[in-house]
């Protein structure tokens, strides 16, 4: 991380102000710091991040302001990224995009990896749940070539990280596999990756290209990322007992048979019930 010059955090250390702030966020409790214009907050940010050695979360009213707020922080110094509120889907929706999603996914994924240092983040995003930290890293791996793992163990595990199966992978959030090769598309990259097997090591790996499905430059190594932030698999027993109990609530429905809402939730948790014991993933 790139360092202020020493006479401008000379400045800002040296008051008695910056050393009340510095010994209000080094525990738990609210801080309030007025008087300072954005450009100067953000610097005074950055410096105590710095100072603190924790990495920095900027809330803010809405996504533009979190995208200025990021570019003031890159302008600093600091790799900043914006974390965006996820658009909820309330129905089943077929083609629905998850750009959003991924977004969100590539942000704790640089968190985790300490390649982020400051997080923008409008309040609404802020709001919003996402995968705990240690499901979050139960579901990342990083892949090398030379590294030993079976095809079918992986594609289990990028199944249960809320990957889809397809016939040719074309976005984020997609793999497929054919004889000894096996292409996925984690959240973060711009390309998907493409493992070429030898037996169950890992001979080589590549980006290529969504469209001429090409290799296009070598890849030392790859860390994939859930890509999804609701997963099934993290439900207590698992997904089938997910399944289960979601048949209960279905049934506890069925029983008032006087609601047509009832009824029509009945069906619905029902088709979710159904979908996981036939491995469809739900979104």
């Amino acid at each position: 991380m790139p360092v202020l010059s020493d006479p401008f955090a000379s400045l800002f250390s040296s008051t008695a102000e910056f050393a009340r702030l510095e010994e209000g966020l080094s525990g738990p409790g609210v801080t309030a710091l007025f008087g300072l214009p954005p450009a100067g907050r953000m610097a005074l940010a950055v410096q105590l991040s710095r100072r603190l050695g924790r990495p920095l979360c900027v809330v803010t009213a809405g996504e533009a302001e979190a995208s200025r707020a990021a570019a003031d922080l890159q302008a600093l110094g600091l790799s900043a990224a914006v974390f965006p509120a996820r658009d909820l889907l309330l129905r089943p929706i077929e083609g629905a995009g998850r750009e959003y999603e991924y977004r969100r996914l590539a942000v704790l994924g640089g968190l985790v990896g300490s390649r982020v240092d400051a997080v923008c983040v409008p309040a609404e995003g802020l709001l919003q749940f996402t995968v705990p930290k240690a499901e979050f890293c139960a579901n990342t791996l990083t892949l090398k070539p030379g590294m030993e793992i079976p095809q079918k163990q992986l594609a289990a595990r990028l199944f249960g990280a809320g990957y889809v199966r397809r016939d040719r992978v074309e976005g984020p959030g997609q793999f497929s596999r054919r004889g000894g090769i096996l292409d996925f598309f984690t959240p973060g990259c711009d390309q998907p990756v493409r493992c070429e097997f030898w037996g169950d090591e890992i001979d080589s790996m590549g980006f290529f290209d969504t469209e001429s499905q090409r290799r296009t430059e070598p890849a030392e190594s790859c860390v994939i990322l859930p890509a999804a932030e609701t997963l099934p698999s993290l439900h207590p027993g698992g997904t089938a007992a997910l399944a289960e109990q979601l048949e209960r609530m279905a049934e506890k429905n069925r029983r008032k048979k006087t609601s047509d809402n009832a009824q029509a939730l009945a069906a619905s948790l029902a088709e979710d019930a159904e979908k996981l014991r036939a491995g469809v993933l739900l979104r």
